[in-house]
């Protein structure tokens, strides 16, 4: 069993503090004994802005700063297949116009200092200055001429992105070719067109940027053009080892939209909770689309969100599309990255007083609480949680370092939840701020940071209590220095077994422990059973509730800690 150095910590601090509060606590928050491995680079945004504001206009960069984006993608789905990014516009005779200019030095000028950038090179179009126009006849359009053009143009802007100090940690090929329409071009339902001139081009890339990562189109399932295309994909990666080597991932989309869930407007507390729990629905429904990654390949969700009207500049947008991309990254360890799209859509950016939407601002809490982490999962909850038909009313998140924890919690229901404890996660940690964000009305459009969105700071996170429809960020500080002497053990050293164990289970070991003794918590930090034990096979009955429980063995004054499941 994986036990993590945090756990162990909070653990053995349960011998150092009272334990009376803990036994008030009408839910506990339990930590998750694995984590996904995560950086800043996983959250993000697309980052059209055609239709404005201007990426020159300093009130929307103070915005984008505030936002923080561990990544944006540059120029931003199906736009990629007519930009041209000399211009910083679509190409000219397109059908296609922008309001502002967008291009490479503007991006990477407004950007905050930390934030990386995937960029979508144009491979559907030849651009104007090849002289090769867009009506070219198609035994043109695939030569190997024009696909020279098309290497030396990605190269030449991967080399405008260098000049301006930011190179892009990813180079996507493409947008979303697996559609038999104009859109595609010559690559429309061609996968293996796409293949051909994909390998071609990565090569020339890795040459010269060997450090970039290269992510191809792929699609989620469920119709005949998109598992055509997939099909295809999957098979010339496992047929052809040497470009298999040099694609790092694979990328899907995802939107919630009008065919999806129910697209009734949010007028009340009920239907606020349906547009929310559409997010719960749609991820649950995600494993065969995960699946179809193989496991050798990172799974990039470099467009994800909500296209539907029913919630638009609510606070219901806010915690939909926080809820949304937090259960799309935890989906598995292939999940790379989950870019919102975008950072100028109407609950992301109220772009008259530029301002933070309500998806704005629930999406920036995740780039604080994962700033300088390595690792996240959620939380699970044991007490007297309502439930929201087949959900829980109450969900964590927790993202730690070695020395920082940090928490967000999400009520969804339209009821508070009171007394949650989160000794078990934080034990002694010093908590740095508490912030809580609400609506009494979530329903209500046009709200942004500052209106119709409460914020108050919390004093007492022994015992929290989360207003209906809130999401909660605590910062806290490890206080990993007062822990009597925890370290890390071989597995071999000391076994729990069976785990889970019915009436009774074993503690071995071959260390030399004339006197070691073992202590036995519930989730609420109860001390249930304590005894000794000895070098050797200790047998130890245990008849108490079913349950999981926390198990700390103290051998010559140095501690290990478990997690104990007792089955029926």
């Amino acid at each position: 069993m994986r036990v993590t150095r945090f756990i162990m910590i909070f653990c053995a601090l349960l011998f150092l503090v009272p334990k009376a509060s803990l036994l008030q606590a009408q839910i506990s928050a339990i930590p998750p004994d694995v984590f996904f491995c995560i950086n800043s680079s996983n959250f993000g945004f697309n980052g059209r802005s055609t239709e404005g504001p201007s990426w020159t206009d300093s009130d929307f960069l103070d915005v984008v700063q505030e936002m923080n984006p561990g990544v944006v993608r540059y120029p931003a789905g199906t736009q990629a297949n007519y930009w041209d990014w000399r211009s910083g516009t679509f190409i000219e005779g397109c059908g296609k116009s922008s309001d502002y200019i967008y291009s490479i030095p503007m991006l990477t000028a407004g950007l905050p200092d930390s934030t990386e950038i995937i960029y979508v090179m144009n491979l559907a179009r030849p651009l104007p200055w090849t002289g090769i126009p867009l009506d070219a006849p198609y035994e043109v359009l695939i030569s190997d001429s024009v696909l020279q053009y098309k290497i030396r143009d990605v190269l030449e802007a991967l080399n405008e992105f260098e000049v301006n100090g930011k190179l892009p940690m990813a180079l996507e090929l493409g947008n979303e070719f697996y559609f038999n329409s104009e859109h595609g071009t010559i690559y429309a339902a061609n996968p293996s067109l796409y293949l051909s001139h994909s390998e071609i081009i990565i090569k020339a890339v890795k040459e010269k940027y060997p450090e970039i990562k290269i992510l191809l189109i792929t699609t989620k399932g469920g119709t005949a053009n998109r598992d055509f295309w997939n099909n295809t994909i999957f098979q010339y990666l496992e047929e052809n080892s040497d470009l298999a080597d040099l694609v790092d991932g694979l990328v899907q989309h995802h939107y919630i939209n009008d065919s999806y869930g129910d697209p009734t407007i949010v007028f009340d507390a009920e239907s606020s909770i349906r547009a929310i729990t559409e997010a719960l629905q749609y991820t649950e429904a995600m494993d065969t689309d995960y699946s179809l990654i193989p496991d050798s390949f990172g799974l990039w969700f470099t467009e994800m969100g909500v296209t539907k009207d029913n919630a638009n500049e609510t606070w219901v947008a806010g915690l939909r599309a926080f809820l949304f991309s937090m259960e799309m990254a935890l989906l598995g360890e292939k999940v790379k990255t989950v870019l919102y799209h975008h950072i100028t859509e109407k609950s992301v950016l109220n772009k008259d007083i530029k301002k933070l939407g309500a998806a704005g601002l629930t999406l920036s809490l995740i780039s604080e609480a994962i700033e300088n982490q390595s690792e996240m999962n959620s939380l699970d909850f044991e007490g007297s949680l309502n439930m929201i038909g087949d959900y829980s009313s109450l969900h964590g998140y927790v993202y730690q370092s070695d020395s920082i924890l940090n928490l967000i919690l999400m009520n969804i229901s339209d009821q508070k939840i009171t007394d949650v404890n989160l000794d078990l996660v934080l034990s002694s940690n010093t908590i740095l701020s508490s912030r809580q964000y609400y609506s009494n009305d979530p329903w209500v459009a046009g709200v942004f940071d500052g209106n119709g969105i409460q914020e108050q700071e919390l004093y007492n996170a022994d015992s929290l209590v989360l207003e209906p429809f809130s999401l909660t960020i605590i910062l806290t500080q490890k206080q990993s220095s007062v822990v009597p002497a925890v370290t890390h053990f071989p597995e071999s050293e000391w076994k729990v077994y069976p785990n889970p164990h019915s009436n009774y289970f074993f503690i071995e070991g071959k260390e030399e422990c004339p006197h070691g003794n073992y202590k036995i918590f519930d989730l609420k930090g109860q001390l249930v059973e304590s005894g000794l034990f000895h070098t050797g096979a200790n047998k130890i009955y245990y008849t108490g509730s079913e349950g999981i429980y926390i198990l700390i063995l103290n051998t010559n004054k140095q501690y290990r800690v478990y997690k104990l499941n007792k089955s029926g």
